[in-house]
Protein backbone atom coordinates (compact mmCIF):
# COMPACT_ATOMS: atom_id res chain seq x y z
CA UNK A 1 0.00 0.00 0.00
CA UNK A 2 1.14 3.70 -0.90
CA UNK A 3 0.03 7.30 -1.12
CA UNK A 4 1.16 10.35 -2.48
CA UNK A 5 1.80 12.82 0.70
CA UNK A 6 1.99 16.26 -0.07
CA UNK A 7 4.24 18.87 2.92
CA UNK A 8 4.40 22.22 1.48
CA UNK A 9 5.23 21.78 -2.27
CA UNK A 10 7.45 18.34 -1.37
CA UNK A 11 5.61 15.57 -2.48
CA UNK A 12 7.06 12.04 -0.99
CA UNK A 13 5.53 8.47 -1.12
CA UNK A 14 5.37 6.43 2.12
CA UNK A 15 4.66 2.64 1.70
CA UNK A 16 3.67 -0.67 3.47
CA UNK A 17 4.03 -3.76 2.20
CA UNK A 18 3.28 -7.32 3.80
CA UNK A 19 4.42 -10.69 2.01
CA UNK A 20 3.36 -14.60 3.35
CA UNK A 21 5.48 -17.23 1.52
CA UNK A 22 4.42 -21.09 1.51
CA UNK A 23 6.41 -23.63 0.94
CA UNK A 24 5.52 -26.54 -0.88
CA UNK A 25 8.44 -28.54 0.24
CA UNK A 26 6.77 -28.42 3.77
CA UNK A 27 3.34 -28.08 2.83
CA UNK A 28 3.01 -24.48 5.13
CA UNK A 29 3.59 -21.61 5.35
CA UNK A 30 7.49 -20.75 5.98
CA UNK A 31 7.85 -16.90 6.07
CA UNK A 32 6.24 -13.80 6.40
CA UNK A 33 8.17 -9.95 5.52
CA UNK A 34 6.91 -6.97 6.47
CA UNK A 35 8.39 -3.36 4.95
CA UNK A 36 7.93 -0.13 5.71
CA UNK A 37 9.77 3.15 3.56
CA UNK A 38 9.41 6.21 2.05
CA UNK A 39 10.60 7.45 -1.75
CA UNK A 40 11.75 11.01 -1.24
CA UNK A 41 12.91 12.44 -4.31
CA UNK A 42 15.90 14.08 -4.29
CA UNK A 43 15.81 16.14 -7.79
CA UNK A 44 14.19 15.67 -11.08
CA UNK A 45 15.95 12.21 -11.87
CA UNK A 46 17.29 11.61 -7.95
CA UNK A 47 15.32 9.35 -5.61
CA UNK A 48 16.15 7.90 -2.24
CA UNK A 49 14.49 5.46 -0.36
CA UNK A 50 14.95 4.77 2.61
CA UNK A 51 13.20 1.69 4.09
CA UNK A 52 13.10 -1.11 7.40
CA UNK A 53 12.19 -5.01 7.06
CA UNK A 54 11.04 -7.55 9.11
CA UNK A 55 10.72 -11.29 8.33
CA UNK A 56 10.49 -14.36 10.06
CA UNK A 57 11.24 -17.33 9.22
CA UNK A 58 9.25 -20.77 10.52
CA UNK A 59 11.06 -23.39 8.63
CA UNK A 60 13.79 -24.42 8.63
CA UNK A 61 16.43 -21.65 10.01
CA UNK A 62 13.63 -20.05 12.43
CA UNK A 63 15.53 -16.76 12.02
CA UNK A 64 14.45 -13.49 12.53
CA UNK A 65 15.71 -10.60 10.24
CA UNK A 66 15.76 -7.48 10.98
CA UNK A 67 17.18 -4.78 8.57
CA UNK A 68 17.60 -1.01 6.99
CA UNK A 69 18.15 0.04 3.87
CA UNK A 70 18.97 2.62 1.49
CA UNK A 71 18.04 2.84 -2.31
CA UNK A 72 19.26 5.42 -4.54
CA UNK A 73 17.43 5.75 -7.82
CA UNK A 74 18.78 7.63 -10.87
CA UNK A 75 15.94 7.57 -13.74
CA UNK A 76 16.54 10.27 -17.37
Amino acid sequence: MQRDTTIGNYTFRPYVSAEIYFDTRYGQFARYRLIAGTTLPLTRHFTVEPYFAHQVDFVGSNAIVDALGLILTASF
